[in-house]
């Protein structure tokens, strides 16, 4: 499993975790930024806005599942920040050291993940 999370343009032998969030409805419809829903028998299927929701995040990093953490509402700094603080380094405090100094901690371009204040805990 190791060699799949070894890297693609990072230094030799470094480790990926691959993390994102996903909200969930209640109802059940998954939402992330990356899904599109559409139907063929009815082009004005719509969801309905306000529907009860929840944010979960989740991390994979080589064999090992780190989450799922569950947002009480939107993730932004805040939020993001006390999940760093919490399940992130709780997590990295029982990594092997040798695993944690090669370790890259992938996030994609959400506001959130990209804040002064998240990227001051994450360096």
């Amino acid at each position: 499993m190791v060699g799949l999370c070894e890297g693609g343009n990072e230094p030799p032998g470094s480790l990926k975790a691959n993390n994102d969030e996903c909200l969930f409805f209640l109802d059940g419809h998954v939402h992330t930024q990356n899904a599109r829903y559409w139907s063929k028998e009815n082009s004005r299927w719509l969801r309905e806005a306000g529907a009860p929701k929840v944010m979960v995040w989740c991390e994979i990093h080589c064999d090992m599942v780190v989450g799922p953490y569950f947002f009480g509402g939107n993730v932004n700094q805040r939020t993001y920040g006390e999940l760093l603080d919490s399940t992130v380094m709780e997590f990295l405090y029982d990594l092997p050291l040798d695993k944690r100094i090669r370790m890259w901690f992938l996030q994609d371009g959400a506001t959130a993940h990209y804040a002064l204040t998240v990227r001051q805990k994450l360096n």
